[in-house]
Parts: structure tokens; C-alpha cells; sequence
């Protein structure tokens, strides 16, 4: 089997990460990867039955053993074909697979409010957070809009900060509603 993964975030390098330890002689993986490192997950440590954290690094592509790893960004999929188009580098090449796992990540939500405002910063990736780093130097207030992932783990990090007064803005009603189960949520305020 030729399995093809496409994204290099955790969830693609997990994907190949797997795949290559569960391989059967004859099997092969490929990684195709738009830049120039991957996130694995490392030191893994379980916390109740469905609960686990973890630390995320950048790793070299040459990091994952028993994948071949593709510098390339995606151009086309012809899944009648089982082929993928790539770019790498300037050049035009045909992936072939028989399994193919998507995992290029999720596309943030940019406020609509000041498009290219200096003030404005998406946080999506480790670049965005040092530029989000080097900004809190001066900072005394910040605005956390979201309740995603990334605001829940952004906003456990921002309270350690004593100078910086942080509001945050959520549209539902429970903090972190798209990863638990709003029975078990508690709601700043709720007794």
C-alpha cells in the first residue's frame, strides 16, 4: 500500500507517524510537507481516560523515521487517478497513493473588524505566537477574542502575566463548549 499524508502539523505527523510503525513489508509512507519542519507531539502523559497533554515541538524534516518526507505544497488531487499534483520547488510531480490522509490543518477566522490593523494578530502557528510574545512586552490590556484550543490554552498562559489585564470575549455561553461536554462545564459566575 502507498499511504500519502498531506500536512506536517500534529495531526499529519501522527498520521505518518503510525502508519509507518504499523507498515507491512511492501508498504510505503510518504509526508508531503509545505515548509520546512514538522510538529510532533512528545511527552505524552495521560491524565484521566480521555484526557492527555502533551508538548508540541518543531522537529526537521528528517525527523520522522520509516517516512519519506516531500517538500512540496499541493496543487491538485485526482482521486480517479489516486494521484496527487505537487510543487516542489518549481517542479511539477505526480504522487501516487492508495491511501491518502488530508490533514493540512484548519484555516483561521480573521476579524473582520480591522483588516491589517498593527493591533490585530491571529494566532495560529509558533511564528504568530512569538510575534505575540514580543508584543505583550509593552502590553498593559489585551483582547482574547475565541473559545477555541487556542484561547483556552492562550488564556491559562496570559494569567501568569500580572501586568497585563486580559479580556475575554466568548459568543457562547460555556468557555471551551467545542471540546466538553456542557454538562461539566462551569461558566465563570456559576456557583
Amino acid at each position: 500500500m502507498r499511504f500519502v499524508v498531506v500536512g506536517a502539523g500534529v495531526a499529519g505527523t501522527s498520521c505518518a507517524r503510525v502508519l509507518a510503525e504499523r507498515a507491512q513489508p511492501g508498504d510505503s509512507v510518504t509526508l508531503v510537507a509545505a515548509g520546512d519542519a514538522i510538529k510532533c507531539v512528545e511527552a505524552v502523559e495521560r491524565i484521566t481516560r480521555r484526557v492527555e497533554v502533551f508538548d508540541v515541538v518543531e522537529r526537521p524534516l528528517s525527523a520522522l523515521r520509516g517516512v519519506s518526507v516531500l517538500k512540496a505544497h499541493v496543487l491538485a488531487v485526482d482521486s480517479a487517478k489516486r494521484s496527487l499534483s505537487c510543487d516542489a520547488a518549481g517542479q511539477t510531480l505526480e504522487v501516487p497513493y492508495d491511501c491518502l490522509c488530508v490533514a493540512s490543518g484548519a484555516v483561521p477566522r480573521h476579524l473582520p473588524l480591522a483588516p491589517g490593523s498593527p493591533t490585530v494578530l491571529t494566532l495560529r502557528d509558533t511564528d504568530s505566537v512569538a510575534t505575540l510574545a514580543a508584543r505583550l512586552a509593552g502590553a498593559r490590556r489585551l483582547l482574547l477574542v475565541g473559545n477555541g484550543g487556542i484561547a483556552l490554552e492562550l488564556v491559562d498562559a496570559l494569567a501568569l502575566l500580572p501586568h497585563l489585564e486580559v479580556v475575554w470575549a466568548v459568543r457562547h455561553k460555556e468557555i471551551g463548549d467545542a471540546f466538553f461536554d456542557t454538562d461539566a462545564v462551569c461558566t465563570p459566575g456559576d456557583s
